[in-house]
């Protein structure tokens, strides 16, 4: 946390945007401090920068899907890119993960630029910012169009209300779908599979010839065919990612993955209010993994539902940030942030990345 004198002479009116830095590590730290009162386990903050205000907070790969007109590709467009890909990037990586590991595939993938339903979010507020604002530089003629913003979310918070999650799951065998879904109703294609409650408990562990819970539903939907995405959970999940690209590690990577339910996630809770999930998840309360990873569940909930819950979830624990679009601000606040050692060549820890960061100190 910051100190409180420092935060106090940073002057910042709310409907203004952010000219600097400074100011904006302040509007974070507003956000920080006022979790940190519901529970200092539950201030996680992830960020992630938007150059346009009006861009969803949904996969690139949706909008793709989206455009195509053939119903046949449209069904299977997303499983035929991952094979793909799968298929052919040995020969020019190699360090490429074991094919069953589809979990690493999907990050590989998302940090080569291949359009997946993950949606790239970061630990660093300072890198967020970063990423909201550095091609504008690029390309002034096109200022007038930008408005850049940069959102944080509270990933915590975020799985609690999508599935009853109270922390990040595991990206692999991730025996937490026990707990937030519905097992025997919402996977009957698991349960044909099983024919003796002894195999079914090795299904339910990611064990023996039943892998169905190798890893969260919505990334094994990401490698099947369109009959298979049963498996997909109705909401985004929140989760940190194996370092399988040096990206991912510069980048303090972390990732939502999309499920069932393909709206940006500004809008899925959007008019919500936080005593629904309560109410809703109140059986999460008494789920064995939350406990352990949660053991104040009860409290911090019942703290959350007193003070505020009336409130939605976007007050709460989705908040945006709007950056200003003037080119002098922007000059100034990329400047801050190489003195505090955020540019491209620590962003992209490869030749391209110092190539960029060349050409860009040139605008500046």
């Amino acid at each position: 946390m910051l100190n409180k004198e420092i935060i106090s002479k940073v002057s910042f009116m709310a409907n203004d945007c952010i000219k600097s830095v400074g100011t904006f590590i302040s509007e974070i730290d507003k956000t920080l401090q006022r979790w940190h009162s519901i529970s200092p386990r539950i201030c996680v903050a992830w960020f992630r920068g938007e150059r346009k205000k009006d861009d969803k907070l949904r996969p690139k790969l949706f909008n793709l899907i989206d455009k195509i007109v053939d119903k046949n590709k449209k069904l299977t467009f997303e499983n035929d890119i991952a094979q793909e890909f799968r298929m052919r990037a040995p020969a020019l990586y190699t360090r490429t993960p074991p094919y069953e590991r589809i979990d690493e595939w999907l990050f590989l993938m998302q940090h080569n630029e291949l359009p997946t339903r993950l949606l790239d979010w970061t630990e660093g507020a300072l890198f967020a910012l970063f990423f909201a604002i550095n091609e504008i530089i690029l390309k002034p003629d096109t200022k007038e169009k930008d408005s850049p913003m940069v959102w944080v979310l509270n990933p915590i918070m975020f799985n609690f209300v999508a599935s009853g999650r109270m922390f990040l799951p595991l990206s692999w065998n991730d025996r937490s779908n026990l707990y937030y879904k519905n097992y025997k109703k919402e996977s009957q294609l698991a349960l044909k599979h099983a024919t003796n409650e002894k195999k079914l408990e090795k299904a339910k562990k990611g064990e023996g010839n039943l892998r169905w819970f190798a890893c969260p539903g919505n990334i094994r939907a990401a490698f099947a065919l369109n009959e298979m995405k049963v498996y997909a959970e109705k909401y985004p999940i929140a989760l940190k990612p194996q370092h399988i690209h040096p990206r991912v590690t510069a980048q303090r990577s972390c990732f939502t993955v999309h499920g069932i339910n393909k709206h940006g996630i500004e809008e899925i809770f959007e008019n919500q209010k936080m005593e629904k999930f309560i109410n809703k998840h109140k059986d999460a309360l008494s789920y064995e993994i939350n406990k352990q990873e949660f053991p104040d569940l009860e409290k911090v909930s019942k703290e959350i539902l007193k003070k505020y819950g009336s409130k939605k979830f976007n007050e709460l624990f989705l908040k945006n940030i709007e950056i200003s679009a003037e080119i002098e601000c922007i000059k100034t606040m990329l400047k801050e942030l190489r003195y505090l050692g955020v540019s491209y060549s620590t962003l992209f820890p490869e030749l391209t990345g110092l190539s960029k960061e060349l050409e860009f100190s040139a605008k500046l």
